[in-house]
């Protein structure tokens, strides 16, 4: 019997044009009104997570940041786990070293050091992940990207450490290169306590270990006394793999990489199939009989 379901948002609950579809609107509440709980999981921080939820009039709970915080319904953070000063240095040094753009998403909004240098590469990145867009819906995307997830700009990345009471939840990395983001991948993760993940092309979300989606959502879970076996995940990325394998019943996007579909109890649709709500409607199939 499922009781929860955790979905990611890009790629799995969002279609291309990042929104949720009517079809997935009307899944989730066909979902609450049978007493299954809700949860997005997202890499998105709460800022640019909750516009395209609210948008629709949903109100729900949140995992964000890959885990490192989770946000009840009354909009309450239940936990946080950020990354201390000791690992961020570590990170920042090293980044800094490769010369690649990064973000700091933190309890203070998301910060950045160049954002002429954030367009130009996030374009390139979006135009290679997605080929069918003009170049002008792109530089609205990240136009809006910027605008909605009121970022912060600083001059130099050591004003992070200076900062009174800020708390940095993840930091993301965008790269065109490939093989630079694959040295710093494998650099990163031989720390014993960083989480290196990749919500898509051309980037790296790094978290504290503890702040990873499954192991969030089983704290969620059984706070309400749930099993994770009786979750349902569903996702299409690498930043999903760990709640894919820790969930009882485990969904992968028809979109999704073949190593994320290997991992899968279920392969649906692709996102802009309603991939999502199909899932959904199987696990209220399942839970009938």
């Amino acid at each position: 019997m499922i009781k929860m379901i955790a979905t990611d948002m890009d790629g799995t609950l969002l279609n291309s044009s990042g929104m949720i579809s009517d079809e997935n609107t009307k899944a989730i509440q066909k979902a609450l009104d049978a007493g299954i709980e809700v949860i997005i999981a997202t890499g998105r921080s709460r800022e640019f997570a909750r516009f395209p939820v609210e948008e629709r009039g949903l109100h729900l709970p949140y995992i964000v940041m890959n885990g490192a915080l989770i946000i009840n319904k009354e909009g309450e953070i239940e936990s946080s786990i950020h990354l201390d000063q000791s690992l961020l240095r570590d990170v920042v040094d090293l980044l800094n070293k490769y010369n690649v753009y990064y973000e700091f998403y933190t309890n203070q909004g998301h910060i950045s050091v160049n954002k002429e240098r954030g367009i130009s590469i996030l374009q390139k990145v979006l135009q290679k992940k997605y080929e069918w867009r003009s170049l002008a819906e792109i530089l609205q995307h990240i136009h809006n990207r910027y605008k909605n997830g009121q970022i912060q700009f600083i001059e130099y990345s050591e004003e992070i450490f200076t900062k009174k009471g800020l708390d940095v939840y993840k930091m993301i990395v965008f790269s065109f290169n490939t093989d630079k983001l694959r040295e710093i991948q494998h650099i990163l993760s031989q720390h014993s306590m960083l989480a290196i993940s990749s919500s898509g092309f051309g980037n790296l979300e790094i978290n504290h270990l503890d702040a990873r989606k499954g192991l969030a959502l089983e704290r969620y879970a059984r706070k309400r006394n749930i099993s994770i076996s009786e979750t349902m995940a569903i996702g299409d990325s690498f930043n999903d793999v760990d709640m894919l394998k820790r969930a009882g019943f485990a969904v992968a996007m028809g979109n999704a990489p073949d190593d994320i579909k290997n991992l899968a109890d279920f392969v649906t649709l692709s996102n802009d199939e309603n991939g999502f709500a199909h899932a959904v409607y199987k696990v209220l199939n399942m839970n009938q009989k």
